[in-house]
């Protein structure tokens, strides 16, 4: 019986700093970093101010920076948290749509500066430890040391206590070699892990965007840099050339041909052939705001104004309004009458 206690108390060390006392996971080494053990009244509060530490990520991140500080958490306790928290939400918007029913709710993910530390789910590791093979640390905050450890430290020695720096020996030299093994597999598996999630890719749009053939319809979505308010948001044409080395296409609209070539996820495939070769001016390229212009009723992108003066005011072509083959508007010399409208 006492064999069997003294193998079970051989699983667990003491961490004291001042009068503060720790339990702590054994270590194989004094400089490796100590995992406590959390009674059952801390550990909500444990998990909370994990939970706000980390940028109020979700329960994966937050059951990975608990596992590399805490020895006892369970992921079930996580879980717990992350669904409470939900019907919690939730309940915080019902009861604000009925105080203030026309407010507007916005929904979107946060951003914030721990996202070089956070997990990422394409490499899966964070940013900062597949670059220097370790977990990024900002002041004790991010250690392993328990928070009543560090809430308790007032000077060097206090940390020199509980973390003993040892001077450089074989075994230090062993640990470097170690870390730079580790920085190389990390690497290698981040970029291993990418090439995979760049097929998955591949082959996801493969089956979604199928490939346009000459003649089909196609529909080019207009950057609102390069169409007016009343525009459309789309530019019907017409695939007249595909280049099978590149998977790119030449599209054509019934002003002139589109400058440049057209990956397939730059344009929608319509389902009906409403035109045809034929109907489209191939004898000249522009861009795709020329393009717009010349099928928009309201002149395209910006506005054309003119600042005639005089009797006969827009009768000839000086005047830009009248030129560009448009009627006066309300810019023009505070919407006085002219000739051309």
């Amino acid at each position: 019986m006492l064999a069997i206690i003294q193998e079970e108390l051989a699983k667990y060390e003491v961490l004291q700093c001042r009068t503060t006392e720790k339990l702590i996971k054994r270590r194989s080494t004094r400089q490796k970093s100590p995992l406590c053990y959390v009674s059952i009244e801390e550990t909500f509060d444990v998990v909370k101010s994990t939970h706000i530490s980390t940028g109020h990520v979700g329960r994966d991140r937050m059951l990975k920076e608990l596992q590399n500080k805490y020895a006892n958490i369970p992921i079930k306790d996580v879980e717990l948290f992350n669904d409470n928290r939900s019907e919690f939400t939730t309940q915080v918007i019902t009861e604000l749509k009925e105080v203030w029913p026309k407010q507007t709710l916005v929904h979107g993910k946060p951003r914030h500066p721990q996202k070089n530390s956070a997990l990422h789910s394409g490499i899966n590791w964070s940013p900062y430890s597949t670059m220097f093979g370790c977990e990024a640390r900002v002041g004790l905050t991010t250690s392993s040391l328990p928070m009543e450890v560090n809430a308790r430290m007032e000077t060097e020695e206090d940390l020199l206590a509980v973390t003993p720096i040892s001077p450089v020996s074989s075994v230090e030299n062993h640990r470097v070699a170690e870390r730079i093994k580790e920085i190389k597999r990390r690497r290698h598996e981040a970029a291993d892990a990418h090439t995979s999630q760049a097929e998955r890719m591949v082959k996801r749009s493969r089956v979604d965007l199928r490939d346009g053939e000459q003649g089909d319809n196609v529909a080019v979505p207009v950057p609102l840099v390069d169409r007016e308010r009343g525009d459309p948001r789309n530019i019907l044409g017409v695939i007249i050339d595909r280049r099978e080395d590149t998977d790119q296409y030449k599209i054509a609209v019934k002003a002139c041909i589109l400058s440049g070539l057209y990956s397939r996820n730059q344009f929608d495939l319509c389902p009906q052939r409403l035109l045809n070769i034929d109907n489209m001016n191939t004898e000249k390229t522009v861009s795709l705001r020329s393009a717009v212009i010349s099928q928009s009723a309201s002149g395209g992108q910006g506005f054309t104004r003119c600042d005639c003066a005089g009797a006969q005011k827009c009768s000839t072509r000086r005047c830009k309004c009248l030129k560009a083959g448009l009627l006066c508007n309300s810019r023009c010399y505070n919407s006085l009458n002219c000739c051309n409208k």
